[in-house]
């Protein structure tokens, strides 16, 4: 009977921290609906397997594909139609430490093309446009393609940094061949 408590405790702990990623990833998911169809994704997803070094050491995470419902072209895409599609992932992690050494990980190896990255550097190299968002216990991240960054981008990004993004947050911004470090008040001027 001394056990029940502190065991109920440390759940409702549990549920009510992972319920609030779910329902802030949710809310954000929703907010999108009027111009994207959603789609979840499996594991075997190719952006999705090179986030293995935060999805290793991971309690929980999840990812979705955002299709635009609507064709754009950009010069990036060489002026030919495309359905925009943004990736969406959320990583979550049992306490901060574990959080860092998955993203350390990540770091050795950053996406799409292997490139070693140092915190705090910037980097000039091949990378396609994403937004890493690390907190305390979770990382949050969006991705695209170059062929698909337009204004539309622009919105869902600050949409993206707003809603999970605080003042302690660490935040890896890339875009077509580049990468830098940033805070939310830099990146929703």
């Amino acid at each position: 009977m001394k056990f029940i408590a502190p065991l109920c405790i440390i759940s409702l702990t549990i549920n009510f921290c992972f319920g609030q990623t779910n329902t802030l990833s949710e809310k954000f998911l929703a907010s999108q609906t009027d111009k994207y169809t959603q789609e979840e994704l499996n594991d075997n997803t190719q952006y999705f397997r090179l986030l293995l070094p935060l999805r290793k050491s991971a309690t929980s995470s999840k990812a979705v594909e955002l299709k635009s419902k609507i064709v754009h072209s950009t010069k990036n895409s060489r002026y030919v139609e495309r359905n925009q599609l943004i990736g969406f992932y959320v990583f979550e992690y049992p306490n901060k430490k574990v959080c860092k050494l998955a993203v350390d990980s990540l770091l050795q190896c950053f996406p799409n093309f292997c490139v070693q990255v140092e915190r705090g550097k910037p980097i000039n190299d091949k990378i396609t446009p994403s937004v890493y968002i690390i907190n305390d216990k979770t990382v949050y991240c969006i991705e695209t393609f170059c062929e698909d960054v337009n204004e539309e981008w622009e919105k869902i990004l600050k949409s993206f940094v707003d809603a999970f993004a605080d003042k302690s947050s660490t935040i890896i911004l890339t875009e077509c061949g580049k990468l830098e470090w940033t805070t939310k008040e830099k990146l929703l001027k």
